[in-house]
């Protein structure tokens, strides 16, 4: 298990490398929903395999996709708000995912 979360660990920050140098995009809504399909079907493929070297590449996978859908999220967020909000609209927008969170556990 150790292993499977250091390679998963490892691609995190070569996804958002590979999105900081993809530059600009008009169709952020394509981070969110693929980079998390491909993320939460790696999750549940993960738990069916039973295949070590199957497991490491899905970890690998997962890892490059994770940081996908929240930056691209906030990217929508920051296209979609005036300037002048930007700054409330994003603290707001945290604060009730944080107080969302203990109810999706």
């Amino acid at each position: 298990m150790e292993t499977l979360l250091a390679f998963w660990r490892a691609c995190g920050p070569l996804g958002g490398i590979t999105l900081s140098l993809s530059g600009r995009s008009k169709r952020w809504i394509y981070g969110v929903l693929m980079a998390g399909a491909i993320w939460r079907l790696g999750q549940t493929v993960l738990a069916l395999v039973q295949q070590t070297s199957v497991k490491i590449g899905i970890a690998l996978a997962r890892g490059l996709c994770s940081p996908f859908p929240g930056i691209c999220s906030q990217a929508i967020w920051r296209t979609k708000g005036e300037p002048d909000m930007q700054g409330r609209v994003l603290a707001t927008r945290f604060l009730l995912t944080q107080l969302a969170t203990p109810l999706g556990r």
